[in-house]
């Protein structure tokens, strides 16, 4: 949690006493139900005016001034934070986002991971394992949330998009490896990628057996079928 994140917390949680605990006070002083003293512990802190409830007690008066002089500097507080922290939060993705455009402008001989699915996460991972530069291409801003905080370079948007696999410099990169969960934006991208960077490795998944000749053909340097390979390994097992 910031900052600002941890003051809006305990600045709300006193706010909340102050309210609980004037009306309780007020409700003491000037015999009011507890709906009733509520009310006036609200306008009095938001200083929207009184209206038909008012203290008449002289303690009342002097309580509704603390209130008054409390509640408005902890609203104002509170208020501020709110802001303070979505600004905040706003600069912080704004400035990360540029800091990481700006090592992705400057990548070469990269590897491009096109997807951030199982497979994907178990590419990253490896690529990570063996100090690989890479850049992922993903539209799920969540799971490209948590390569953020791993400090893995992003792209957000369609794979399928040539503009976006020029974000990721597929044009200098020396490898992609394709990992979307559609075989048919599998063959797309590998296509794009054969047709901006000719010189590039490309590694496609095929999610059907019988879509593996149809990407290579399309530029593929290899293209690997995790269900054609588990079936093998156990057939190799059982022999």
């Amino acid at each position: 949690m910031t900052s600002s994140g941890r003051a809006v917390f305990v600045g709300t949680i006193i706010l909340v006493l102050l309210i609980l605990g004037g009306s309780f006070i007020f409700m003491g002083l000037e015999g009011l139900s507890f709906l009733d003293a509520v009310w006036l512990t609200v306008i009095t802190i938001t200083t929207v005016g009184f209206g038909d409830i008012v203290p008449r007690t002289q303690l009342g008066r002097a309580i509704a001034l603390f209130v008054v002089v409390g509640g408005v500097w902890l609203f104002t507080y509170v208020l501020s934070n709110i802001f303070s922290a979505l600004i905040e939060g706003h600069l912080i993705d704004f400035w990360g986002k540029r800091r990481m455009m700006k090592k992705i402008a400057a990548m070469k001989n990269h590897v491009v991971v096109c997807g951030i699915g199982r497979v994907g996460q178990e590419v990253v991972t490896e690529l990570n394992n063996h100090r690989t530069p890479l850049v992922v291409i993903d539209k799920d801003e969540q799971k490209l949330k948590e390569l953020r905080e791993a400090e893995v370079l992003f792209v957000t948007g369609d794979a399928t998009d040539d503009k976006i696999l020029l974000l990721a410099r597929v044009e200098y990169a020396a490898g992609i490896i394709i990992t979307l969960p559609d075989d048919a934006a599998n063959l797309f991208v590998t296509i794009s990628a054969k047709d901006l960077n000719p010189g590039i490795r490309i590694i496609t998944r095929a999610n059907s057996p019988e879509n593996v000749d149809k990407i290579k053909r399309a530029g593929a340097d290899s293209v690997i079928c995790p269900s054609l390979m588990a079936g093998n390994r156990m057939a190799l097992s059982a022999v």
